[in-house]
């Protein structure tokens, strides 16, 4: 599966910059639609939904059913989908949703293995690669009008039917965060759309941005301090996976 990075931009070159960073600064969330050139979102949607393995996928749950009794520890359940872990999975996903009943913050998503990005150039170490780009670094700026330095952390999430993200702040995880989707024809019936809270009152439902497909969401996180989010339960009525690729710069 390994191919080789095209060195032009990848970054869909029709995009209106002007009007994307006045919308920006006027809100500071934006949901940038046909982020990507028609061929490499293509590229990336036929990665994702159809070229990678179940097994290739790890489901992540908090917290830990089991948890680490060091405090230091950030007691996460992560199990590979294989033949033997399915009783481990469901484990995890029981007390994600026990703990998420007596409101306190759980999840339950999929994220793929880790690759060896030493070694690796598949489609998917490709695309961490550039958007740890200058060309994409570059971008964050002429948007927000303020610089990143580099992504703090990437990962390509996956939610199915029940899976959920409560709400929570993101503090501490640098200057922006960013979600770049790659889900075709999701309904906003179906959850799975990523709803942003008042600052003050996490009652109050500011915004709500519905997956689309080769669109791309960044918000600023008020230097670390957050913005309190969540990403709401997928139905058992969705007929497709919400996939994505998801972030933080700083």
């Amino acid at each position: 599966m390994s191919q080789t990075m095209p060195k032009v931009s990848l970054i869909n070159s029709a995009l209106d910059r002007k009007q994307i960073r006045e919308n920006y600064r006027q809100n500071s969330i934006i949901q940038i639609e046909n982020f990507f050139s028609e061929a490499y979102a293509e590229r990336l949607y036929n990665f994702f939904y159809h070229q990678i393995s179940n097994d290739k996928w790890c489901c992540v749950t908090y917290p830990n059913p089991n948890p680490n009794p060091d405090k230091t520890v950030y007691n996460v359940y992560k199990n590979r989908y294989l033949p033997n872990a399915q009783e481990n999975i469901e484990q995890g996903k029981k007390t994600a949703r026990e703990v998420f009943r007596s409101n306190s913050f759980a999840y339950i998503f999929d994220v793929t293995r880790d690759h060896d990005q030493e070694v690796c150039n598949c489609v998917e170490c490709q695309l961490r690669e550039y958007l740890a780009s200058n060309t994409v670094l570059e971008f964050i700026y002429e948007t927000t009008g303020e610089k990143v330095t580099q992504p703090l952390e990437i990962m390509v999430t996956r939610y199915t039917q029940s899976g959920f993200l409560a709400p929570h702040k993101d503090a501490n995880k640098g200057g922006f965060a960013f979600v770049y989707s790659l889900t075709k024809g999701w309904r906003v019936e179906w959850g799975g759309n990523l709803h942003f809270l008042n600052q003050q009152d996490w009652a109050l439902v500011e915004r709500v941005i519905v997956p689309k497909y080769n669109s791309m969401t960044l918000f600023n996180l008020n230097n670390n301090q957050g913005k309190p989010h969540f990403v709401s339960e997928v139905s058992h009525a969705a007929s497709t996976e919400r996939i994505s690729v998801t972030g933080w710069y700083q």
